[in-house]
Order: structure tokens, then C-alpha cells, then sequence
């Protein structure tokens, strides 16, 4: 009988510590990437894989997508003019019609 009042109890006092302590959930929900080498979150980075680890975007870029506050248009129009110079420098498959990189697969 006990089992029936502190089994939930417990699983409850679980689940409440688990998204307590969800630092990857909370970081991806707040716009940020997760890096799992230094297993934290991360606002300078564009992505994170494991072949790149941070695809790093610089202070201009940084301070363009700030100016867009809110505006997902804004936050495009930017990256889709650091995309290619991105996908170059982390030597990642650019493919121009989709103006979208692969950071996973190598250029040829």
C-alpha cells in the first residue's frame, strides 16, 4: 500500500528534477547550441557537429543578428550571406541552388 502513495511521489520528485537540470533542453529552447565536447550552451556558434564542433559566427555577425531582434526574415537574410564564406572556411558541401551547406560532408 505505501508503494502506491510514494511510487508516484517519487516518480514526480523525478521528473521534476530532471527538466530542473535539462541544460540542453533549456539552451535549445532560448535559441542557443549545445556543445557536447564542453557540454555547454553556446550563442556564438551557428551549429554544432561533431566532424566542425562550433560553427563559429563572428562578432559582425553576431551584432547583425542582435539588430534583427526577433525578425526570422532578418535572422535569413543574414545568414544566407555568411552561409557560403561558413560552409568554405568549415569545409562543408555548399550547394548554391538551396544556398544550404552540409557541414557533415566534405567538399570536393
Amino acid at each position: 500500500m505505501k508503494f502506491l502513495f510514494y511510487g508516484p511521489a517519487i516518480f514526480i520528485s523525478f521528473l521534476f528534477l530532471f527538466f530542473l537540470f535539462d541544460h540542453k533542453g533549456t539552451c535549445l529552447e532560448n535559441g542557443g547550441v549545445w556543445d557536447e565536447k564542453a557540454k555547454r550552451c553556446r550563442y556564438d556558434c551557428l551549429l554544432w557537429t561533431h566532424k566542425t564542433g562550433c560553427v563559429r559566427l563572428d562578432d559582425a555577425v553576431l551584432a547583425a543578428l542582435d539588430r534583427c531582434g526577433h525578425d526570422a526574415k532578418c535572422h535569413d537574410h543574414v545568414l544566407e550571406k555568411v552561409l557560403p564564406g561558413l560552409c568554405l572556411k568549415y569545409k562543408g558541401k555548399y550547394d548554391s541552388e538551396s544556398n544550404s551547406c552540409n557541414f557533415e560532408e566534405t567538399a570536393d
